[in-house]
C-alpha cells in the first residue's frame, strides 16, 4: 500500500507529524508551516507568520523533506499564493 493510499484522516496525521517534527528540529523557521490540504498525493501547505528566509525557499525545502520522508507525494504546493508574499505591507496589520 502506497502512503497516499492510507485513509486521508492517518496520511494527514503523519504529514503533520512531518512537518512538525522538521519545523521545530530539523530547521529554525520563525514562522509556522501547516498542513493546508490532503488530496491523494498532492500536499497543500499554509505558511503563517514572519520566516528568516524567503517564503518560496522555505516552501521549497519543507515539499523537499516531504518528498524524501514521503516519496509517494506528488506535489507539495502552497494554500494561497499570497502567504508568498515577503514583503513588509504583508505584515503590517494596523
Amino acid at each position: 500500500m502506497r502512503a497516499w493510499e492510507l485513509q486521508v484522516g492517518r496520511h494527514s496525521t503523519v504529514i503533520v507529524h512531518v512537518v512538525h517534527w522538521m519545523t521545530t528540529f530539523i530547521v529554525s523557521f520563525a514562522g509556522t508551516v501547516q498542513l493546508a490540504e490532503l488530496d491523494g498525493p498532492f500536499v497543500k501547505l499554509r505558511l503563517q507568520g514572519r520566516f528568516w528566509h524567503k517564503r518560496a525557499d522555505v516552501l521549497a525545502r519543507v515539499a523537499a523533506y516531504l518528498q524524501r520522508r514521503i516519496p509517494d507525494i506528488m506535489e507539495v504546493d502552497i494554500e494561497d499564493d499570497a502567504q508568498l508574499d515577503d514583503s513588509a505591507a504583508a505584515f503590517d496589520h494596523s
